[in-house]
C-alpha cells in the first residue's frame, strides 16, 4: 500500500462540507421549536431503564442479604437455582439453611463473578 503525500494546503471539499451540513443540521435542531430541544432526548437514544439488556452496576463484593436482594432475580436464576437462592438469602441473613443447597451455590461464585462481574461472599 502506497501513502500519498499531500501538500498542507489541499483541502478534501467532500469532508469540509459534510462537516458544514452536519453543523448546519445540529442549529436547526435548536432552533427549531418543533425540533429537538437540548435538554431532550432523540428517538433512537435508549433509555437506560428501559434497555432489557441494561445491568446497573452494583458494588463488586456482596456481603449482606440487602446487597443480594439488590441484584435482580433474573441474573441469579442465569446461574444459580431457586434453592439456591434461598439459600444464599438465608444464609446472609443468619438463618438456618440447607448446606448441600449452599454449597452446591458456592462452588458456581467464580461462574457468576466471571459473566456479571459481581463477587459473592456470603
Amino acid at each position: 500500500m502506497v501513502d500519498l503525500i499531500l501538500p498542507p494546503d489541499y483541502k478534501n471539499e467532500t469532508q469540509v462540507d459534510g462537516a458544514q451540513n452536519h453543523k448546519k443540521q445540529n442549529n436547526d435542531n435548536e432552533i427549531n421549536d418543533g425540533g429537538i430541544q437540548k435538554n431532550q432526548k432523540r428517538k433512537d437514544q435508549k433509555d437506560e431503564k428501559k434497555d432489557p439488556f441494561f445491568i446497573p452496576v452494583y458494588s463488586d463484593i456482596i456481603n449482606t442479604v440487602e446487597e443480594l436482594n439488590k441484584i435482580p432475580r433474573e441474573q441469579l436464576l442465569t446461574i444459580f437455582s431457586k434453592t439456591e437462592i434461598d439459600a444464599l438469602i438465608k444464609r446472609a441473613g443468619n438463618e438456618k439453611y440447607i448446606r448441600q443447597y449452599y454449597h452446591r451455590a458456592k462452588k458456581k461464585y467464580q461462574k457468576f463473578e466471571e459473566i456479571f462481574g459481581i463477587k459473592i461472599n456470603i
